[in-house]
């Protein structure tokens, strides 16, 4: 199953043609959304709303499945990264409430906007779901 190309495009839009991911082999023009709570082979399309997807470029969102360690911890921490809940209904809700941190700060998806997030509001958060231990020394 993929995602029409009209949710694609309007993904990428949002995100400015850029890829959000900016993995250490970033091509930096996004063609691909990616998903925050991937949907694993096949999986279901309750996880293909905004809130859940990012543009990203084609070598990034390859490297970002198979991602650990310190780079799988800073995806984690950054909001790019969600773990899998009991449901895909519960994990789009987790998608929904999750601040990802853009090169110009946090913001919160709601559809196809971007909403700037305080940051302390945003680290609180991602500390409260346990994405982040501390908001001090976050370097992006």
């Amino acid at each position: 199953m993929t995602m029409s190309r009209k949710l694609v495009a309007a993904v990428l839009r949002r995100d400015g043609g850029r890829c959000v991911i900016a993995g250490p082999l970033c091509l930096g023009e996004a063609t691909v959304a990616d998903h925050l709570a991937n949907r694993g082979s096949g999986g279901s399309k309750a996880l293909d709303i905004p809130e859940n997807l990012v543009a990203a470029c084609v070598l990034c969102n390859g490297d970002k499945e198979g991602a650990d360690g310190p780079y799988r911890a800073e995806l984690v921490a950054r909001g790019l990264r969600i773990a899998k809940k009991g449901t895909n209904a519960q994990t789009a809700a987790e998608a929904i409430l999750r601040p990802v941190f853009y090169a110009d700060g946090w913001h919160l998806l709601v559809g196809f906007e971007r909403i700037a997030m305080d940051p302390v509001e945003a680290i609180a958060y991602m500390q409260k779901v346990g994405a982040i231990e501390s908001g001090y020394g976050v370097a992006w």
